[in-house]
């Protein structure tokens, strides 16, 4: 049976001690460092959010100045083809103006050289008739 004696109350007082002085010693000291830890852990998220929303920002601003690039490289590339579109008709209409007048002075030395042999040969058909003549004659 238990006996409640002296010592029963030196042990109680002696684990009580025990408790404040692993408390004091042990307990306390734990809860600070994980207190403290557990604010570096808020501020480090708090800042890790931050530095997320920043980089989104700056991603979302990087897209805008990117689809702004494009779009405006986009608008010169059709502005040049347009200029060398214009360009190629006028080297086109030149060429061709001057195919069509290449052609018009061909024809008409054409038809000099065909008039000239026209009337060369008129005037070579009566001398060319008597020697005919005269060989189907003989």
């Amino acid at each position: 049976m238990i006996s409640l004696d002296i010592t029963l109350f030196i042990q109680m007082i002696n684990f009580i001690v025990t408790l404040v002085l692993i408390n004091f010693l042990l307990v306390s000291p734990v809860r600070r460092i994980i207190q403290k830890r557990k604010q570096l852990m808020q501020s480090q998220k708090a800042e890790a959010d931050s530095l997320f929303s920043d980089t989104d920002k700056l991603l979302a601003d990087y897209e805008a100045r990117l689809q702004s690039a494009r779009q405006a490289a986009i608008a010169r590339r059709n502005e040049q083809q347009e200029k060398t579109h214009q360009e190629e008709q006028t080297l086109l209409s030149q060429a061709l103006s001057e195919a069509e007048a290449y052609l018009r002075n061909a024809r008409a030395e054409l038809k000099n050289e065909a008039q000239t042999a026209r009337e060369k040969l008129k005037a070579d058909v009566d001398g060319l008739a008597t020697m005919a003549v005269a060989k189907v004659l003989n």
